[in-house]
């Protein structure tokens, strides 16, 4: 973590910028899965994006194809993918109900003629998914059926992931090794830390200094580093902002003492680095950074400046209160821009991002252990609040994930039930979509979530929590939980 990794694509990006290319990417998360094919669904959220930009023209061939390839079956796919319906339009007939085994087939086999569809178009197309060690089971198929479908020509994948958190039964490895077996070419770049020589060609650079002046400062660097690329700068910039390198204006040089440097309390890990960055910002934008920590690695500012605003309550328990300036108004969100100049976070629109998801991670980790499941229990009843009807949908996942993780603050019966039938509604959702495992563990969250005497006090609601959840268990081949949840039932 922390190489380099998603940098090198990045780069790559920028370089296509202006091409005739669809450039798109998604990336998992470890501390925010919110359900299956969220990477894909960010995807072509960003492909959607790329099409409108390019004209009514472009919207216009890309709907035709897409209609042509997939006709009365629109349904499927934009309830996996909601975005499309600003291409496509929203679908004025429903799916038809099928079995669960049947239900897979049809989503895999609708989502290769779409992706053959507009892969048939002018423009060709990059997608990039990054973390794949986070990957769902779901998007891994779907990935693994592009990658075999030899009528898909005009379409580079591109994935990521961190091979010291994978093993020979991790299944990215699984679904690696079978491609390998069915000859389909895949390109390997292994991407390491910095050696001590480039560590002191970056110093040397950046202090537009010669090499041989720059080398006690990048022996402590690399020593202290390793060579990790965001270790690296992360250190770089502590060691500015300590004093322990600056700018002498009298020597028109940068002076540093490495004895010093190397004698001082500084962090020796990236993560730890990070948390005491954070820390050191203003009040009200650790809390604001926090916030985005639990709800993802991206956020739209307008959630932000909701949650802060309408949460006061919850933060004031919490004791990680916002100044009352900080969150007045939106001309007062600019609070983030401190974090944004520290390059904690990146803006693109009106959509802030971690720079990095160690960043990410350092940033939840901040929140005491006790206050997180609050936090997100809170999130995910702000969200359910303002969802219209009709978007509730598009963001069910979301708040349930949420909510699940604040469960155990959720005392009051009423709302216990009400958090049960969204795990039903959310496991439905998810065996719609087949992504059984999910849906699984969806259902399961339901089922823990009933009281002592549920089937005397809710006795539907019961019945199909365990009935869907024997249904899901089955179809991911888990039989002795099958035979245990039939048991109960019957």
């Amino acid at each position: 973590s922390g190489v380099g990794k998603s940098a090198v694509v990045q780069h790559v990006r920028k370089r296509l910028q202006g091409k005739k290319i669809h450039f798109i990417s998604g990336k998992f998360e470890q501390l925010q899965p919110a359900g299956p094919l969220r990477a894909l669904d960010a995807a072509f959220s960003e492909y959607t994006n790329s099409v409108i930009q390019k004209g009514p023209q472009c919207i216009l061939e890309t709907k035709k194809a897409i209609v042509d390839a997939i006709q009365a079956d629109a349904g499927v796919l934009t309830d996996a993918f909601p975005c499309l319906c600003k291409i496509i339009g929203k679908p004025t007939t429903t799916p038809v109900e099928i079995g669960p085994m049947a239900s897979q087939n049809r989503f895999r086999f609708i989502f290769q003629m779409f992706i053959r569809a507009i892969n048939s178009l002018s423009y060709p197309i990059i997608l990039f998914l990054d973390d794949l060690q986070w990957v769902d089971n779901l998007s891994l198929q779907l990935i693994s059926s592009l990658m075999t479908d030899t009528e898909i020509r005009n379409l580079l994948f591109i994935g990521s992931y961190r091979d010291n958190e994978i093993d020979h039964i991790h299944p990215l490895t699984v679904h690696l090794n079978e491609l390998k077996s069915k000859e389909v070419a895949i390109g390997n770049i292994n991407i390491t830390g910095i050696s001590k020589e480039d560590v002191n060609n970056l110093i040397s650079d950046i202090t537009n200094m010669p090499h041989c002046l720059t080398e006690t400062l990048s022996g402590v660097v690399y020593k202290k580093t390793g060579g990790n690329v965001l270790f690296v700068t992360e250190f770089l910039k502590s060691i500015c902002s300590e004093g322990l390198l600056f700018y002498s204006l009298d020597d028109k040089a940068w002076k540093w003492n490495a004895d010093t440097i190397e004698a001082k309390e500084i962090p020796d890990e990236v993560g730890a680095l990070l948390s005491r960055k954070i820390s050191q910002l203003p009040i009200g934008c650790q809390h604001a950074i926090k916030l985005l920590a639990c709800i993802g690695s991206k956020c739209d500012d307008s959630i932000l400046i909701s949650f802060m605003c309408q949460g006061r309550g919850v933060e004031g328990k919490l004791n990680m209160t916002a100044g009352k300036n900080d969150t007045e108004n939106n001309a007062q969100f600019s609070i983030l821009d401190y974090a944004i100049d520290e390059g904690l976070l990146k803006r693109e629109g009106s959509t802030y991002m971690f720079a990095h998801d160690r960043i990410q991670h350092a940033a939840y980790l901040l929140i005491p252990e006790s206050d997180q499941g609050r936090m997100h229990r809170h999130i995910g009843r702000l969200i359910l609040e303002h969802a219209q009807d009709e978007m509730l949908d598009h963001v069910l996942f979301l708040v349930v994930d949420q909510l699940n993780r604040g469960q155990k603050f959720i005392t009051k019966e009423k709302d216990r039930m009400e958090l049960a039938t969204l795990n039903l509604k959310a496991g439905e959702k998810a065996m719609s979509l087949a992504a059984f495992i999910s849906s699984a563990s969806y259902l399961r969250a339901g089922i823990d979530l009933l009281c002592n005497d549920h089937w005397e006090m809710c006795y539907d609601l019961s019945l199909q929590l365990h009935n869907l959840y024997v249904e899901a268990e089955y179809c991911n081949g888990h039989f002795e939980e099958v035979g245990h949840a039939a048991g109960v039932v019957i």
